[in-house]
Order: C-alpha cells, then sequence, then structure tokens
C-alpha cells in the first residue's frame, strides 16, 4: 500500500478517483500506515509503520509525539524479551537453581508435610553482624525456637538432642549443663541398664550414680579423692586408702604396726631386771599359798634359818625385754 501524503478528499474527484482516494485513506488510518517518513497530516491514536526504523509507532492521545511500540513486522517482541529478562531473575516453584543470596526480611521459611498441615519454620533472630545474631528452627506455633545456631557458632536445642554417628570428633571444651540440677552422662549398656557420670555439687568434682539412679557409688571431690559411698572407704590424692572396718587411713594402721614391732625385743636378747627384789609373805608348810601377778616372776626364797625349813619367804622381781 502506498503512503498517503494526505488525509484530506481532492475537491471535485471523479466517481473513481474518491472511491481509490478514500481506499488509501481508509486503510492508512485503521491499518500499518507504512513508510519512510512521517505522515503529513497527524491525528492522535494514529499508527505509523516507520519502516526506515523498522518500527511501529502509535501517535499520542495529544497529538504530540509518537510512542515506539515496537519491531514493525513483531511489535510485541520487545516486550516478549522484556518479560523473559525479568523472568531469568526470578525462582522457579516447581524447583530452579538460584546463583545469588536469597534475602528473606521480616519472614521466615516455612515447611509442610505431605498432608499439608503445618509441620515448622526456619528463620533467623538477632541483629546482622552481630554476636546475637543467627538462625534456628521455630515450632509450628511460632512461640519457641526448637534449634538456634548463633553466629559464634554455638547451638542450642529447646528440647532433647539426638546425635545417631558412627563416631564423631568435638574440638574443644563440651559442656554438659541441666537447668537447676546436673550436667550428666548417661553410659548405656547393651541391655539397657546404664551407669549415670554428673557433676558433683559442693566445690567442684565428680559422681557416678548407680543404673537405679538411688545412689552414688563413687565420688571424686575436687582435690582428687575418691570416694566409695557404699562401703564406706576413701582413697585419697595421695595414695592412702581410708579402711572403713578399722576406722582409720592405712598410713595409721601402718605406723601402729611399726611402734608395736618396735616394743618387741630382738631374737637372743636377754631379760633385764627392771625392779629390785620383792618378796612376799611367808608361806609355811602346806598352809598356805603365796602367788605374784604378772609381770613379777619368782627369782628365789629365804628361810629363817638353815635348820627350819617351815616358813619360807618367796622372792620376786619385775622383768624386761632388751
Amino acid at each position: 500500500m502506498t503512503q498517503p501524503t494526505s488525509y484530506q478528499v481532492p475537491a471535485h474527484p471523479s466517481g473513481l478517483d474518491m472511491r481509490t482516494q478514500l481506499n488509501v485513506i481508509i486503510l492508512a488510518m485503521i491499518g500499518d500506515n507504512c513508510g519512510p517518513t512521517e505522515p503529513t497530516e497527524l491525528y492522535p491514536g494514529m499508527m505509523w509503520g516507520d519502516t526506515t526504523a523498522n518500527r511501529l509507532k502509535r501517535r499520542t492521545n495529544a497529538n504530540d509525539g509518537w510512542i515506539d511500540i515496537g519491531p514493525l513486522d513483531d511489535f510485541l517482541g520487545d516486550l516478549r524479551t522484556q518479560i523473559a529478562a525479568e523472568a531469568g531473575k526470578c525462582v522457579l516453584k516447581t524447583g530452579d537453581t538460584m546463583t545469588g543470596s536469597l534475602l528473606l526480611q521480616g519472614a521466615n521459611i516455612m515447611f509442610k508435610n505431605a498432608s499439608q498441615a503445618w509441620y515448622g519454620y526456619m528463620g533467623s533472630y538477632g541483629a546482622a553482624g552481630q554476636a546475637g545474631s543467627g538462625m534456628g528452627f521455630v515450632n509450628a506455633a511460632l512461640t519457641a525456637w526448637n534449634f538456634q545456631v548463633g553466629d559464634d557458632g554455638r547451638c542450642n536445642a529447646r528440647g532433647g538432642l539426638d546425635i545417631q554417628s558412627g563416631g564423631a570428633n568435638i574440638y574443644g571444651r563440651v559442656n554438659m549443663r541441666q537447668a537447676g540440677s546436673y550436667g550428666e552422662i548417661a553410659m548405656v549398656s547393651t541391655d539397657g541398664s546404664c551407669m549415670y557420670i554428673r557433676g558433683r555439687a559442693g566445690g567442684g568434682g565428680l559422681e557416678l550414680v548407680n543404673s537405679a539412679y538411688n545412689n552414688v557409688p563413687w565420688t571424686i571431690d575436687d582435690a582428687g579423692t575418691l570416694f566409695t559411698n557404699i562401703g564406706g572407704g576413701r582413697y585419697g590424692n595421695d595414695g592412702n586408702v581410708w579402711m572403713q572396718w578399722y576406722g582409720g587411713w592405712l598410713s595409721d594402721m601402718n605406723v601402729a604396726l611399726v611402734n608395736h614391732a618396735n616394743t618387741k625385743a630382738p631374737n637372743g636378747a636377754q631379760v633385764q631386771w627392771n625392779s629390785g627384789i620383792n618378796e612376799l609373805a611367808s608361806a609355811m608348810g602346806g598352809q598356805n599359798t603365796v602367788d605374784s601377778s604378772n609381770p613379777w616372776v619368782m627369782e628365789g626364797v629365804r628361810v629363817t634359818t638353815s635348820t627350819d625349813i617351815n616358813r619360807i619367804y618367796p622372792r620376786v622381781i619385775w622383768q624386761r625385754n632388751a
């Protein structure tokens, strides 16, 4: 179609010329009106196919300029390109790969199970770049943190924490704490019984609790002394042993034994007098008995005359070992 130079109907045209001119004008107004130059007569909303720039243009409603619609033969091409560019910045809900960071501000990530019931939330807490910052998992009611990982790497679990592993290495100190009670470890055997290891109150130390959790067989105080509480025994940090049956320390018993051994006379020692001669009452022939108590021993006898032995005086002395 030839681009019209005027939208005015010529004066006094013949019938055929008028028909031809009207067809050109009507097609130009409702069609592409393609041409290399801007139409001579301009109207609001008219379309112009600019073949020089190969662009489809629309006249503004104020008739003061042109609006670039798009390529002449594909005026939606620019729109498709723009939509594709913006779509490339979005994450598909059916699954996608992100190559940059995703920022959620004032919102949590929500998880649902297969039945579409609320399962839990994951969100952040604290101020960015500060020690209080971190992330964690929140319960379904959004009332408590079930698990938190702080900015410094520490983890806090609200309930019990089960770790199943073939082996784990922990570098650094492990603190066992329990609010209002002991921090403890349960060593479980194959039959389900166990021994509990917990902190000792009253200045530090360690306690071993029986499987029934009603007695403390062993206690180690902060100084290193081991108490066997059920039998009453004790192992001091210096190697000494408290013997409940003896009522004293092994070292005290050893001292007593050594002292007792030191009071014994050696083999072959001579017995010495430890007193002078003590003469007992007389014993008349067959009429009375004279005894001396321990440790006195008889040393000899005395008679009144050499011819009269009816009156005898026993003599005793007190002896000692060497």
